[in-house]
């Protein structure tokens, strides 16, 4: 089935896919160690993050030494990402909402991010009411997913979020995506160099992980190694890994930013399944879920 559904896809479009040889989204930053991403100003007042969850607000100046801190440490970080996908595009084919039902394909991946200190020294930030070093928080800049789904199909995801040192936790992390078929991802990565309903697809969602700080040659990192793998860690659960980092996202979120007002009402847990995507009988139910890890690599390769 899966092989006819290749077939009509790519058939329909008549052309060949293109894979690995196509050229990855530039988004203004190759993603090298920035000097373990010093912080930003201190004297400036700014909104880092805001969503559902909580906002930063900044208090008065102290010291404006930068630094990292004992618990998190700033600069690029590389991984692996992996999961399960259900592609609304076979919905569309055959024009209903159940086409494609409980087809997944197998969706492999590298993450890439930069970790930036929000402040630094006594100044404070106010995090869910209560008032904690600038320097206990950093932002995901510039944070990257790219890959294939089932070794074919291009996709490209672009991943926001604030860790919190104290509680060692991503905070309100996000992801927004787009996939190809027959097409590789476009420059800026927001869509495919072709886009028709048929050759391309959207999807957003959350991530969740813990972050581990040890020193030595093992350093920091979002999750531990190894994932756990595709199958193992979705059918078996008793055996997902040490501690990985989860995604889960669906198309009816797709363009969602993670803040403000949820597309159709509701919340973003209505648009979301923990059961798996592609479910028969249940109306657009597309998208995908799975594991990622990324580790602290002081070379920034």
């Amino acid at each position: 089935m899966r092989a006819l559904i290749k077939w009509i896809a790519l058939g329909l479009l008549a052309v060949p896919p293109v894979v690995a040889c196509s050229s990855k989204p530039h988004l203004g930053d190759d993603g090298s160690d920035d000097s373990d991403a010093s912080a930003p100003d201190d004297d400036a007042t700014t909104t880092v993050f805001g969503g559902d969850s909580g906002s930063f607000d900044f208090g008065d100046g102290g010291s404006t030494e930068s630094q990292d801190s004992k618990d998190c440490k700033g600069g690029f970080y590389k991984g692996t990402f992996e999961g399960l996908y259900s592609s609304g595009i076979i919905g569309i084919f055959f024009k209903t909402p159940d086409g494609g039902a409980a087809i997944n394909l197998p969706v492999i991946g590298d993450v890439q991010l930069t970790l930036q200190q929000t402040g630094s020294g006594e100044k404070n930030c106010v995090f869910e009411g209560e008032s904690e070093k600038c320097s206990n928080f950093f932002t995901l800049q510039n944070g990257t997913i790219s890959g294939t789904a089932d070794g074919l199909f291009p996709y490209f995801c672009k991943m926001s979020g604030t860790l919190n040192c104290k509680d060692k936790k991503l905070v309100d992390g996000w992801i927004q995506c787009v996939y190809c078929v027959g097409f590789p991802v476009a420059d800026g990565g927001n869509d495919c160099v072709f886009n028709t309903p048929l050759s391309e697809g959207k999807f957003a969602g959350p991530l969740t992980v813990d972050y581990f700080y040890a020193s030595g040659d093992a350093g920091p990192s979002f999750g531990t190694a190894p994932l756990p793998g595709i199958l193992d860690g979705l059918i078996n659960t008793s055996d997902a890994g040490k501690d990985p980092g989860l995604w889960n996202g669906a198309e009816s979120l797709a363009g969602y930013s993670g803040t403000g007002p949820v597309p159709g009402g509701g919340k973003v847990s209505d648009h979301i399944s923990d059961a798996g995507y592609g479910r028969i009988g249940v109306t657009n139910d597309y998208g995908g879920f799975g594991f990622w890890n990324a580790f602290y690599s002081p070379d920034g390769g």
